[in-house]
């Protein structure tokens, strides 16, 4: 398989996944409400909550390992060559083996120290924990396959776990297991996904994982760490990005607005990760050719990849902002849904974040976690900041608000000037690539916009009427435009396959 099958094998199969995720998570949680009730389902809102924080243990460890692995297949030209894999991994798994122990003690500290109003949970928070420990090395499986580009096997484990999840939580939900339905169903999906990728890497690259005989020395092992540091700081600067707006809701405007506000954005939440897909199937390939010195290449690469995202989070974009009043009234009721203004906001944020975020996986690539975390800190805090000023005299507007103003005056100059230099292009080059999706994105959005003023669907099957109208103009709009930039070298082929014979014709006639 070439790389660009691989990415797209694995982009396309994600978004499957997220697909039956949204899809199924909309009638899971009334479900799960309706049979566990509503304290059962807290207490599980609240223990995936611990899981990721419990996570930041990692410390960039596993984060580190797919880049690595890219970076060591790309020097050598193929994974069978890589001669110095063994030894890149042997690194992160000790650095993995050397944090378990604190994962117990932070763990069973959890479990003992857990609040008194957790105390009905206690029995299903021990088992979660237990899995959660035992989990926590193995991790390295999953996170070497994507480092060696195994993207479409990746997909489809995630969607059978998801898969297996689902139907044990639904089985034992019904037999009456409450809370524990829950816990084993995930642990059962968190087994069967590490089981599988260490069956793929004995059958496909047991030369390239090391024996246990194989030690790195400690100075390697601490150098590894020091490397993925910097990825764990990015990791808690995230948090300020993501999680500080209902924090700051809740504290100044109070929790009847968080519920509403989180309402209005829920669309905008579940359908940002199919953009991102891109960029995170893309990262191994994109560090790979870094190491084979292919500077030229690379560039066009990154700004293909930068448009397919942007073409994803455009669409995503327009679709929010025709049809989110509408969904927001079906799903929870019109007394949960904060405007059409707000929703305005979430659709550009959105997709001014996506832009930033092609910057930051691009920089990645180039080593340059060190850079990125210390950006993101100061994006964090400039949104922190911004949201508390902004909360007080707009409402829940200014969170978003805050966090438009932080991204447009930190991340985004500084990021473009990076990407840039490492390219060895310029700001105003590499950021022009940028206008023949930015104009055709303008129109559509805006008439996107002016949709709900005439008509806002109350079915289901007008909204999906209303949804598949919008993707269907944005997509002529933007198909014959991008077909002959860096994005129609890679999509050209594909886009011939999907059009008319007359607009086939017509494309396949032009130079790309």
């Amino acid at each position: 398989m070439s790389r660009t099958h691989r990415f797209v094998g694995g982009v396309v199969l994600g978004h499957v996944h997220l697909v039956l995720v949204t899809v199924v998570g909309l009638w899971m949680t009334p479900f799960l409400l309706r049979l566990l009730g509503e304290q059962a389902f807290g207490f599980w809102l609240i223990a995936q909550q611990l899981l990721g924080y419990l996570l930041l243990m990692d410390v960039g460890v596993n984060a580190l390992l797919p880049r690595e692995t890219a970076f060591a297949t790309g020097r050598a030209g193929s994974v069978a060559q890589a001669v110095d894999l063994p030894l890149v991994v042997a690194r992160a798994r000790q650095a993995a083996l050397w944090q378990t122990p604190l994962v117990v003690v932070v763990a069973l500290a959890t479990w003992i120290w857990m609040p008194e109003g957790w105390r009905p949970a206690a029995g299903p928070l021990a088992v979660m924990l237990g899995c959660f420990v035992l989990l926590f090395p193995v991790r390295l499986y999953q996170t070497f396959l994507q480092g060696v580009q195994e993207l479409p096997f990746l997909s489809r484990v995630q969607i059978a776990s998801w898969v297996i999840t689902t139907v044990i939580t639904v089985a034992l939900v019904l037999k009456g297991a409450g809370l524990y339905a829950l816990v084993i169903a995930w642990g059962c999906g968190q087994f069967f996904t590490a089981a599988a990728a260490r069956i793929r890497i004995a059958r496909r690259y047991a030369e390239s994982w090391p024996p246990w005989h194989l030690r790195p020395s400690a100075s390697d092992v601490r150098a590894y760490m020091r490397q993925a540091g910097w990825i764990s700081v990015a990791q808690v600067a995230q948090v300020f990005l993501t999680g500080s707006d209902l924090l700051l809701l809740g504290a100044v405007v109070g929790a009847g607005a968080v519920v509403q506000y989180s309402c209005t954005g829920k669309l905008a939440t579940v359908l940002s990760n199919h953009p991102q897909l891109i960029m995170q199937a893309a990262t191994p390939a994109l560090s790979e050719m870094r190491a084979a010195n292919r500077r030229e290449h690379l560039l066009t690469t990154s700004v293909a990849l930068m448009l397919a995202m942007l073409c994803i989070s455009g669409l995503v974009a327009c679709v929010i902002l025709g049809l989110n009043g509408s969904f927001v009234r079906w799903w929870v009721g019109n007394e949960q849904y904060a405007g059409h203004g707000l929703t305005i906001l979430f659709a550009v944020h959105l997709v001014v974040r996506h832009l930033n975020v092609t910057f930051i996986y691009g920089l990645f690539c180039f080593g340059q976690e060190k850079r990125i975390s210390i950006t993101n800190l100061l994006d964090g805090m400039v949104t922190l900041a911004a949201g508390i000023v902004l909360i007080r005299m707009l409402g829940p507007a200014g969170a978003v608000i805050g966090s438009l103003l932080a991204v447009a005056v930190v991340s985004l100059p500084s990021n473009l000037m990076a990407l840039a230099r490492e390219t060895g292009t310029t700001p105003w080059k590499l950021g022009s690539q940028v206008w023949p999706w930015l104009w055709r994105f303008g129109i559509v959005g805006t008439a996107s916009a002016a949709l709900p003023f005439a008509w806002e669907p109350a079915s289901a099957s007008g909204m999906i009427g209303v949804g598949a109208s919008v993707s269907a103009i944005y997509v002529l709009t933007m198909v014959q435009g991008l077909a002959n930039g860096p994005l129609g070298e890679y999509a050209r082929p594909r886009i011939l396959g999907l059009l008319p014979v007359g607009w086939r014709f017509r494309l396949s006639s032009q130079r790309p």
